[in-house]
């Protein structure tokens, strides 16, 4: 998976960046197909010395990373390793 930034803002008063990025699967079978993807937004503050002090994440894995990973193997797509963590919505 790879998180291509589709924009990002810096905030340099309050040390802050925030970006959208794209969570990406490329197509399992087509080099040039399109990828399977969802987007989430992101907000790092600074904290000095190249680190970062916070970071808030912003999506919905239950509904964005289920879809897109379920369409992603349908086209082909399989796994590295084993599943480890077997996510339940409740």
């Amino acid at each position: 998976m790879t998180f291509p930034q589709d924009w990002v803002a810096f905030d340099e008063e309050d040390g802050a960046i925030v970006f959208q990025c794209q969570n990406r699967l490329a197509h399992p079978t087509d080099p040039h197909g399109e990828p399977f993807q969802f987007p989430s937004w992101t907000r790092l503050l600074y904290a000095g010395d190249g680190l970062f002090s916070y970071e808030e994440d912003v999506y919905n894995p239950m509904r964005d990373a289920n879809r897109v990973v379920a369409g992603w193997i349908a086209a082909g797509g399989e796994f590295e390793s084993p599943m480890l963590v077997d996510m339940k919505h409740a």
